[in-house]
């Protein structure tokens, strides 16, 4: 697993660092970080952008996804990156804090994204009710609003059928 992603061996530096007898570079783990803040991204636009009541991409909006992505990505990588600190940031255990980063990262994103479809499912549910509460008291408003426009002998044959 950690090939694929820590793959560069062209460098035989002191600034390598071993993963399971993998090479990987201090630029590899910035690559990897960079890599982490873009898929935070991503996720919070596709957020943004499966909102149903989304309108159109302005600065707020734009605002709320890049807070939203930071927030993921400094979220997930806290306590991981606090583990790392206790090692005194030695490079050798960066890809422990790497890949529980990426874990803790893709199972806070799932909640997210749980939350969001929970409460945009509570948002339509209201929106329905309110519309179907709309429509009843606008169909009661018509019916007054038509029998103020009924003639003086409309009302009173409607009294007289009423005895």
């Amino acid at each position: 697993m950690f090939g694929i992603l820590f793959a560069s061996h062209s460098n035989r530096s002191s600034c390598w660092i071993t993963a399971r007898g993998r090479k990987i570079s201090r630029k590899s783990i910035g690559i990897l970080l960079g890599i982490y803040f873009l898929s935070a991204l991503a996720f919070t636009l596709f957020r943004v952008f499966s909102n149903p009541f989304f309108v159109r991409l302005d600065a707020p909006t734009l605002g709320e996804a890049i807070g939203g992505a930071l927030l993921l990505f400094v979220g997930a990588g806290l306590l991981p990156v606090l583990g790392w600190a206790l090692y005194r940031l030695r490079p050798q255990y960066a890809w422990r804090t790497l890949a529980s980063w990426a874990f803790i990262g893709i199972a806070l994103a799932y909640f997210i994204e749980v939350g969001a479809r929970l409460e945009r499912d509570i948002q339509v549910t209201m929106l329905s009710k309110n519309l179907v509460l709309s429509g009843s008291k606008l169909s009661c408003l018509d019916s007054e609003h038509a029998s103020k426009f009924r003639s003086p002998g409309d009302k009173l044959l409607a009294f007289l059928e009423a005895l």
